[in-house]
């Protein structure tokens, strides 16, 4: 079955044709009467999405809460690519891809070294919950070959997993320091309390009520770098064709 959500992503998409899809999808994954389900896990193979008035395109959401099997979902997701192209996918959007704190068992939502792709050991695994960074960069260059894009989530509000310091801002230790020996194996973007909230700018923004300890302060030089970073690394990947 075609599993995970379409997104369209037309500013110009008619309400009519909203209406259509929202029908189309409804029929797709009705139940029959009795309750039970009529999906199967044979694609259909006369299901081609590009042929509804869809705006510029199809993106699929290639992953749930807690995907199984662990380790293995860069992989599994390269294995359906093909069948996303016959069916008019021409984007997948993918989890946030680098480590956690919850290592092997992460979502990505818990980030803690950013520029861990899968390749370092820390928080008990070397691989996140999805793969390697070599499975990951394979699932992108295939992607690409059949003109694919992708789309990978990424969370910049909070961090966690970081070693323990004294905080005097909160006058008790904070789990705010990543390092490459606490949480940070990478060493790319070192952070200390001062880069979360409260700090010398200011005690807090908009978003602090999630992860108060350990929400970013976005008005740091040093959390701003992270983001130029991030986006050297990106154009160094998108030159080989990995992004």
């Amino acid at each position: 079955m075609l599993w995970g959500f379409l997104t369209i992503y037309s500013m110009g998409i008619s309400k009519k044709n909203f209406q259509f899809l929202i029908a189309f999808l409804l029929l797709s994954c009705s139940n029959s009467d009795n309750g039970t389900s009529n999906q199967t896990d044979t694609p259909r193979e006369n299901l081609d999405l590009s042929s509804l008035p869809l705006g510029e395109g199809v993106m699929l959401q290639a992953f749930y809460w807690d995907v199984e099997p662990r380790f293995e979902w860069w992989d599994n997701i390269t294995s359906k690519l093909s069948y996303y192209q016959d069916i008019g996918v021409n984007r997948i959007w993918l989890p946030p891809v680098s480590k956690g704190q919850s290592g092997g068992f992460s979502m990505g939502y818990d980030p803690a070294d950013y520029f861990d792709l899968g390749e370092f050991y820390q928080h008990n695994t070397t691989e996140t919950r999805f793969g390697s960074r070599g499975e990951l960069e394979n699932l992108i260059y295939t992607a690409h070959d059949l003109n694919i894009e992708v789309i990978a989530d990424i969370v910049m509000g909070h961090n966690s997993g970081g070693g323990p310091e004294f905080n005097p801002y909160r006058n008790k230790n904070t789990f705010t320091a990543f390092n490459p020996n606490s949480g940070n194996a990478s060493g790319l973007f070192n952070r200390t309390y001062e880069d979360f909230h409260p700090n010398n700018i200011h005690s807090n923004d908009e978003e602090a009520l999630f992860f108060e300890e350990q929400d970013l302060c976005h008005e740091q030089e040093n959390v701003k770098l992270v983001v130029e970073k991030r986006k050297f690394r990106g154009q160094i990947l998108q030159k080989h064709r990995r992004f």
